[in-house]
């Protein structure tokens, strides 16, 4: 009997589990190979493991070891001292010595990974590498690396970004695959942004197949930078509550698209945070309007707030005026040095509330470059100039403001005033 992975037909990021019955001698032609088992990577492994457990205890013997040595041996010390600090480049070393003891590939990966950062020319460790990956695949890769973007570091994977169809299925590999279990970036691009927050909080999906949630429960990645980035239309809130306890070293969340819940979160490490939504959510419990009012943000440096789309039917102007309003009114972000409203054109009835706004006190920055100014706003801002005294800079955007208001704000505020260049690319990994 043959057991195998074989590549997906037509091609896509998963193997298949494939077996043959035969006997010795005998043409392979008179015994077909049978898929037994399709789905994503650990699934499929799992699947052969639990096979060949089975065929061992009835007396089998194993007489191909390529799919062994999937449990990886793990150090409860160094894992700590990475999940602390996953760039720790001495740790890692550590580690590398220990795991080439255990005669782990990943030993041996860490260790050339780390001398390509010093000759990343050289050719010698650029093809080592590449073999190392190919013949290792099944312990190092948790899919095809052609359908997605990833930045290694040190025999780990640093940061990723998925997209397309296979997206969701590629997320769950890799917050249960030992090579990201030191993921430090993630960027996602979806249609299904429900499904991808299930498996971040939870490492499951919403209909559970026989794939186990392998080692992601007990210790999730220490994720710094999270993109989601939602091209549905759907219209549902989602709570993404859950997923802020489970990733307490968060620093940067940038979420766009689908409406969001984050009530009385408690982000106590989040530097930025950036949320472009079509429209704001309201909890159907409480009535409350974005939790950012009640968040817990003490180190939150920059916060971007970019809500509705003017041609959304689910969008409510006022609901976004009131949230916007009470998040102003906040006087407990004593960090915050960035603010950047984005979207439709800035309610009239904000700016006088925008420039007495204990938050805007304290900026150093102030972005209106992605909206649009009414010259009612440019009245209310040009009439709390001295409130803004402390702004370093002003930016607008030159073909969002009528011509002759541009002038008025140039004589309010002189050199601080500048033409924005708005909104990086959300769902771009930083290098």
């Amino acid at each position: 009997m043959d057991l195998w992975l074989a590549p997906q037909h037509p091609p896509g990021p998963w193997p298949r589990l494939m077996m043959r019955y035969g006997f010795l001698g005998e043409d392979e032609a008179d015994a077909p190979a049978l898929e037994v088992f399709t789905g994503s990577a650990y699934g499929v492994r799992g699947h052969y493991r639990k096979l060949v457990a089975g065929y061992q205890r009835d007396g089998w013997t194993c007489a191909d070891t390529a799919l062994d040595g999937l449990d990886e041996p793990i150090d409860d010390a160094l894992e700590a001292a990475l999940q602390a600090n996953p760039g720790d480049v001495e740790v890692a070393l550590v580690y590398a010595d220990w795991l080439v003891e255990q005669a782990h590939p990943r030993g041996e990966l860490i260790l050339i990974q780390r001398a390509r950062a010093h000759r990343p020319d050289d050719p010698a460790l650029a093809k080592r590498e590449a073999t190392l990956l190919r013949d290792h695949a099944s312990s190092l890769l948790p899919f095809h690396v052609e359908h997605a973007a990833l930045d290694w570091d040190v025999g780990f994977i640093r940061a990723a970004r998925l997209s397309g169809d296979e997206c969701e299925g590629m997320l769950w590999e890799l917050l249960h695959h030992p090579s990201g279990r030191f993921l430090r970036d993630l960027a996602i691009e979806t249609t299904t942004s429900e499904e991808a927050f299930e498996i971040l909080c939870r490492g499951e999906r919403p209909h559970p197949s026989s794939e186990s949630a392998r080692g992601f429960a007990a210790r999730p990645p220490p994720i710094r930078r999270l993109v989601i980035v939602d091209r549905g239309l759907g219209h549902e809130a989602i709570d993404a509550r859950d997923l802020l306890p489970t990733y307490r070293w968060l620093e940067e969340l940038v979420i766009e698209g689908s409406p969001v819940m984050l009530d009385r979160a408690a982000l106590p490490r989040l530097v930025r945070l950036a949320l472009r939504l079509r429209f704001i959510p309201v909890h159907p419990s409480s009535g409350t309007l974005a939790g950012l009012r009640f968040a817990d943000m003490p180190q939150l440096a920059e916060l971007e707030l970019g809500f509705g789309d003017d041609g959304d039917p689910w969008r409510d102007p006022d609901a976004e005026l009131r949230a916007l309003v009470q998040i102003l009114a906040r006087t407990e972000l004593p960090r915050l040095r960035t603010l950047r409203l984005a979207g439709p054109p800035l309610p009239t009835e904000l700016c006088p509330r925008l420039v007495r706004s204990p938050l805007v006190h304290a900026l150093d920055h102030l972005d209106l470059g992605e909206t649009e100014l009414a010259p009612e706003a440019v009245d209310a801002l040009i009439a709390g100039a001295a409130a803004l005294a402390g702004l370093r800079t002003l930016a607008i955007s030159g073909d969002r403001v009528m011509p002759g208001d541009r002038g008025r704000l140039r004589d309010a505020f002189g050199e601080r005033l500048i033409a924005a260049e708005g909104f990086p690319d959300p769902g771009h990994p930083r290098q």
